[in-house]
């Protein structure tokens, strides 16, 4: 799953009743606050659309730099917006609010490289150190360069500290 957060102890952001897509529960946030939003285990995920009213900047985080970054502003009514495919391999994302906003249906998968770390974390005994070797290097030759040096600074340092790849 996914959760939302805020840097402050004050309220940024409340679930409101019936002010989302066809009548449902939708997040209402207040102007002048940063929401951040991240796979509750940490890990990589891609961000694929979501619903909105209002005025916000959306930056997306790889490796802890901003590397992405969409201004949605839309008055009256929800708005849907599809991100591009370049909104994956992401750490975060956080909502800048402009002007008092609201987000709902909310897209976000996990990647298949955090999911694989997270399994690992759990027991890198299961996989055999050659078969991994195996799929970090398909999983590398599969990306483009971006994605590639992301796979590089977040994935490899995990995978060597587990001690689960062939050098």
């Amino acid at each position: 799953g996914f959760r939302f957060s805020a840097p402050g102890p004050e309220a940024a952001f409340l679930a409101q009743d019936g002010i989302g897509t066809a009548g449902s529960d939708a997040l209402f946030l207040l102007a002048g606050n940063e929401i951040g939003f991240a796979a509750v285990d940490g890990g990589l995920f891609s961000l694929l659309e979501l619903d909105y009213r209002g005025d916000l900047l959306v930056e997306g985080y790889v490796g802890g730099f901003s590397t992405l970054s969409q201004s949605l502003v839309s008055a009256n009514t929800l708005t849907h917006f599809d991100f591009s495919p370049s909104w994956s391999l992401l750490s975060s994302v956080v909502f800048r609010v402009n002007a008092d906003s609201v987000i709902d249906s909310i897209n976000a998968v996990p990647e298949p490289a955090g999911l694989a770390l997270a399994a690992l974390t759990q027991d890198s005994a299961r996989v055999p150190r050659h078969t991994m070797s195996l799929l970090v290097a398909d999983a590398l030759a599969s990306q483009d360069t971006q994605a590639r040096w992301v796979l590089t600074q977040e994935l490899l340092p995990a995978l060597v500290e587990l001690d689960c790849v062939d050098a």
